[in-house]
C-alpha cells in the first residue's frame, strides 16, 4: 500500500473493465483506492478530470481502538488479500477464455 499519486486514478478501473468485467453480467466498475497517504489537493484535481466513479481514502489502522483493530485487517493483510483475489479473478478469466488451466 503506497501513497496516492494521480497515476493510480483511472488505471485500475480501466484495467478491471478491460480484463475482469463482463458487461453482460456486471455493472460498471467503481474505483475505491485505499492508500497509505494522500494530498487532498492532488486528489481533488486528479478526480476533476475523470468521469469514472472513483473514491480515494487513507487506510488508517494504528489510530483505531483496539476492538476495531481486531475486526479489520492490517494494511499488509488487506494488500495480500487484494493480491490473492486479483490473482484468482485473473486466473478464472483466463481459464474461462480457454487460455489457461
Amino acid at each position: 500500500m503506497d501513497r496516492f499519486t494521480h497515476e493510480h486514478l483511472g488505471f485500475y478501473v480501466s484495467w478491471v473493465d478491460a480484463n475482469l468485467r463482463n458487461p453482460d453480467r456486471h455493472s460498471p466498475t467503481i474505483g475505491i483506492l485505499l492508500c497509505a497517504g494522500r494530498n487532498d489537493n492532488v486528489v481533488r484535481y486528479a478526480l476533476a478530470g475523470t468521469n469514472q466513479p472513483l473514491a480515494v481514502a487513507d487506510y488508517t489502522y494504528a489510530p483505531l481502538p483496539a476492538a476495531a483493530r481486531e475486526a479489520v485487517p492490517t494494511d499488509v493483510e488487506l494488500a495480500a488479500a487484494a493480491g490473492a483475489a486479483l490473482t484468482y479473478l485473473t486466473d478464472e478469466g483466463t481459464a474461462a477464455e480457454g487460455k489457461g488451466p
